[in-house]
């Protein structure tokens, strides 16, 4: 069973049209929306899945986001591979837990994710980049999303 929301994580709060919003959970901060706000503070203790009122009564939910919906809804300025393409690179590229991955550019990160996801604990994912500003929210994307990933290096 999945441990509660806590300072720090990432939450995706979800409203009753199903739009999307991604959050990094910290005390005393609040989530806007047309439908009113929620004080993060709310969410932290609570279990993804929980259903969440904002402080006119819109119900939201607030989840754990998955891999795909995190890509979807992180900051970026380049494109990304989307979720659909991931799947045939993860194949044709052969990657595996243990492989060590050498990767052309990281973007905003999406790729970069779903390669540390396949190679696992035991592989490697090396990038370079050249631009200073793709770098800095690539990783800064990576780290949001596996905080203290340990097998990835980032080359300039």
């Amino acid at each position: 069973m999945e441990p509660p929301f806590s300072e720090g994580d990432l939450a995706l709060i979800v409203d009753p049209r199903g739009r999307e919003y991604l959050q990094t959970l910290g005390r005393e901060k609040v989530f806007q929306s047309h439908m009113g706000h929620l004080a993060h503070d709310a969410i932290i203790g609570c279990s993804s899945g929980s259903r969440l009122n904002t402080h006119t009564g819109h119900q939201l939910i607030g989840l754990r986001p998955t891999l795909g919906q995190y890509v979807m809804n992180m900051k970026r300025t380049s494109q990304i591979i989307y979720p659909k393409d991931v799947g045939p690179i993860l194949v044709y590229g052969d990657i595996y837990p243990g492989a060590t991955v050498v990767e052309a550019g990281i973007g905003s990160g999406a790729l970069t994710l779903a390669l540390l996801r396949a190679v696992g604990d035991s592989g490697r994912v090396t990038t370079y980049e050249v631009r200073e500003d793709l770098a800095k929210m690539g990783v800064r994307n990576v780290e949001g999303f596996m905080p203290g990933v340990t097998n990835f290096e980032l080359r300039a």
